[in-house]
């Protein structure tokens, strides 16, 4: 397959900067390093042109928008020969590549024009390229709308909750009133590389947004004397108490394997005569908990909330047990669905994945 040059097709440039005081509430789409970032009343590109973000977030690649402000911190590719090379072949081989070998610095990394200009871009012809990018785009769109499901039934679990319980008069309690344990934080160990017999150290940087576990697990350090009351038992819920995750929890299940919790999360054990742990880590997903957390941040050098907050300031709405557990029910049967999905959209990244590989290899 025919190889090319990055600079040979196109001629990539860093325009002008932009501060953020300088930008519009309404006008053109203005593109950063990370995508777009708000509006402005002047556009630098007149088309659609693709901007790889050279500062920041590196190597993040994007299409713009028509009529676009491309900022200093992206790297829009200018001047492409499209007689040569198919937009959407390029956006796509570009993603797929990456830039770790062509960026430069330690404490600030960046892309430069020089080096940016030397990548190798395979050049199959116009129609082999569209048809390849065809493919990863049907492709792609599939795992588009797996992620589009996966969220729909996060939401779907939050619209139940509301439904079941608000705005039928409920009674409402503090959480430590409706917990055994209260307001444990968590080990201050370092963390080290896990291992068959150490538990999963929970931090966290570990809580994903859906309240699930990332897939990088780490263990605690030092002697288990020193960590072992930190073990989670089924049920406990985790709260976050500071920095910019604040208000962010977990809900522990046998399931997620052996765990110690780290010292930025803060335990409360639910006492499961009054409330069940999947209501009350529902109730943590609502925008009215949401609120409350927004409310009582107390913003010194990062936002910050403690666990006497957290147990005599969170009013917990107290519906009948069984409407709890009903509720807790259909919840299990919305995450036995989440996690069928999830498993599709695993096997439709592998596949993706090794789409890519053989497309831009000349083997697809």
């Amino acid at each position: 397959m025919r190889m090319v040059k990055l600079g040979e097709i196109s001629s990539p440039k860093q325009w002008r900067s932009l501060p953020k005081s300088a930008m519009t509430a309404t006008g053109y789409p203005v593109y950063g390093a990370n995508g777009r970032i708000g509006w402005y009343s002047e556009y630098t590109h007149e088309h659609p042109v693709i901007a790889i973000g050279c500062r920041g977030s590196i190597g993040s690649v994007h299409l713009s928008e028509p009529r676009s402000y491309i900022t200093s911190n992206a790297m829009a590719l200018d001047s492409l020969r499209t007689d040569l090379v198919d937009r959407n072949f390029l956006l796509r081989f570009l993603s797929w590549r990456g830039f770790r070998d062509v960026t430069s610095g330690s404490s600030q990394p960046q892309l430069t024009r020089q080096n940016i200009v030397k990548i190798d871009v395979p050049l199959p012809t116009l129609t082999e390229q569209r048809r390849i990018a065809a493919i990863l785009d049907k492709a792609d769109a599939i795992r588009t709308k797996r992620r589009q499901t996966l969220a729909r039934l996060g939401e779907l679990k939050v619209s139940l909750f509301d439904s079941m319980f608000y705005g039928k008069g409920y009674a409402t309690a503090p959480l430590n009133d409706v917990c055994l344990r209260r307001g444990e934080y968590g080990s201050t160990v370092a963390s080290t590389e896990i291992s068959d017999d150490l538990p999963r150290y929970v931090r966290i940087t570990d809580i994903q947004e859906d309240g699930n576990l990332s897939g990088e697990a780490r263990g605690p350090a030092g002697a288990s004397s020193e960590w072992n009351r930190y073990l989670l038992n089924d049920g406990d819920i985790l709260f976050a108490r500071s920095g910019a995750t604040v208000g962010k929890t977990f809900l522990y299940r046998s399931s997620d394997g052996p765990c110690v919790f780290a010292g930025y999360l803060i335990r409360f054990v639910p006492n499961t005569k009054l409330v069940d742990p999947a209501f009350l880590f529902s109730f943590t997903r609502t925008s009215r908990y949401k609120s409350w957390v927004a409310a009582r941040q107390n913003v010194v050098a990062q936002p910050n909330i403690n666990a006497k907050q957290y147990g005599s300031e969170l009013m917990v709405p107290l519906p009948p047990i069984e409407y709890q557990k009903e509720f807790a029910r259909r919840v299990k049967a919305i995450d036995n669905i989440s996690a069928n999905v999830k498993e599709i959209l695993e096997q439709d990244d592998a596949l993706f994945a090794s789409l890519q590989s053989r497309a831009f290899k000349g083997e697809l």
